[in-house]
């Protein structure tokens, strides 16, 4: 693997939270809807304040709301301490996609349209509510809470953006 040109080419997957046991575990936070991104990765960078360090994934396992890593870079509790807090993350190319399918990340910053292809506002946050993802479009009057259905978000990453059919928006405009 590469290393990328800067932190914002990295696309963060978890954060590293405390040791696991006494060989160089660390539990970590997921910091993606995708659970199986663990099986498809190897490297990956840790990255703490200014410091970033490339290390291997050895092997991982899945907690209630957590994962386990073994990175190669810790053998020790002593180890781990100095980077706990740090992110774990992967190049964008790292990412195993279908034909049309996208990762939340790619979400963030793409331009909602109307039908008419007029620009309504930008995609600011993602927030999870109750297992549904909501999508929070910032406009040049307020915030607008919009439910990430495929039913009515039609996105085009091509042209990054999202399509919120006008009847959609209206409603949810007016709340």
């Amino acid at each position: 693997m590469s290393a990328p040109q800067s932190y914002s080419d990295l696309i963060y997957i978890g954060q590293l939270k405390k040791p696991h046991g006494t060989k160089g575990e660390v539990s970590a936070l997921l910091l993606t809807d995708n659970k199986y991104i663990f099986d498809q990765i190897q490297q990956v960078f840790l990255i703490k304040d200014e410091k970033k360090k490339e290390t291997t994934l050895q092997y991982h396992f899945s907690m209630t709301k957590s994962i386990v890593v073994k990175l190669s870079c810790f053998n020790s509790v002593n180890e781990i301490k100095e980077w706990v807090g740090s992110y774990i993350a992967i190049p964008p190319y790292d990412f195993k996609e279908e034909d049309g399918s996208y990762h939340l990340y790619q979400v963030y910053a793409l331009k909602i349209i109307d039908e008419n292809g007029a620009l309504r506002g930008i995609v600011t946050e993602i927030n999870e509510n109750n297992g549904n993802w909501i999508i929070v479009v910032g406009t040049d009057k307020k915030k607008v809470y919009v439910p990430f259905v495929k039913h009515f978000c039609k996105i085009d990453m091509t042209k990054g953006t999202l399509l919120i059919p006008d009847d959609v928006w209206k409603q949810l405009y007016e709340l």
